[in-house]
C-alpha cells in the first residue's frame, strides 16, 4: 500500500484516503498497511488472510522463523512512527 514507508513518514491524510479508497474495508486496508511494514522485513504471518494477501506480492519473502514479534527490533523510527499513527488511526475508528 505505501512502498516507501520505511523511508518516508506518512500523513494522516493519506493513510486515511488509501484506506477509505482501497477494495477491501477500511479496517482491514489499515491492518494490511501495518502489516505490509512488517511484511517487507520478512514477517510470517498465522492468520490465513494475510499470507494469502502477501502472497500475491513477488517481494514478499516469508522468513518462517520470523514472527511478527521479533521483528520489531528491525523496524526502524520511521517504520515505527508509522505503525503508531496507523494504530492510533485505528483506534480512533473504533477498529482497535
Amino acid at each position: 500500500m505505501f512502498a516507501d514507508s520505511s523511508g518516508r513518514a506518512l500523513s494522516r491524510s493519506e493513510i486515511e484516503s488509501k484506506a477509505k479508497n482501497s477494495t477491501y474495508s477500511e479496517d482491514l486496508s489499515l491492518l494490511f498497511m501495518i502489516n505490509e511494514i512488517y511484511a517487507r522485513h520478512g514477517a510470517s504471518f498465522q492468520k490465513e488472510i494475510n499470507s494469502s494477501h502477501y502472497g500475491k506480492y513477488e517481494w514478499y519473502r516469508s522468513l518462517e522463523k520470523h514472527p511478527m514479534d521479533s521483528l520489531a527490533s528491525a523496524l526502524n523510527k520511521t517504520e515505527n512512527a508509522n505503525i503508531a499513527l496507523i494504530v492510533k488511526i485505528s483506534e480512533e475508528k473504533g477498529y482497535r
